[in-house]
């Protein structure tokens, strides 16, 4: 297999009959957005817009949503929160996310994109955006 260069682009066709997106919409909206781009390994190289550099990443202990304590790199956008009822999650945060979420909802005190906190799943933040009842308490 060829070593591609990480700044190459890179692209690719997918075909998908109607009877197959109607009955995998879910899962196939969730598998294209990781595919261009929305895992949490991949969150440190997003760009700041206002600086036009990566949002980076810092090595510090986290407590993952299964419990765990870890020392690992947690990318810049993601933020560890305990909400009213102790439970433990992290949310995504940027200022334009925190734009459209905030529009989105019409809830001016929303900061962020809560992440599921699914245990046993891949990771340790959890691997998708939590469902609307939960976006719409964090703040």
């Amino acid at each position: 297999m060829k070593n591609i260069p990480v700044d190459d682009p890179l692209d690719g066709v997918v075909s998908i009959s109607k009877t197959t997106i109607n009955e995998y919409a879910a899962y196939l909206t969730t598998e294209t957005g990781r595919i261009l781009g929305a895992s949490a390994s991949l969150f440190r190289y997003f760009i700041n817009p206002d600086t036009s550099t990566p949002y980076g990443a810092v090595e510090r202990p986290v407590t993952c949503v299964d419990g765990t304590e870890e020392i690992i790199e947690v990318p810049n956008i993601i933020h560890e929160e305990t909400n009213s009822d102790g439970k433990h999650y992290f949310e995504i945060r940027t200022p334009k996310l925190a734009e459209v979420v905030r529009n989105h909802f019409g809830c001016i005190s929303l900061s962020g994109a809560r992440l599921e906190p699914i245990v046993n799943g891949i990771g340790c933040f959890g691997t998708f955006l939590d469902g609307v009842s939960s976006i719409m308490f964090t703040v």
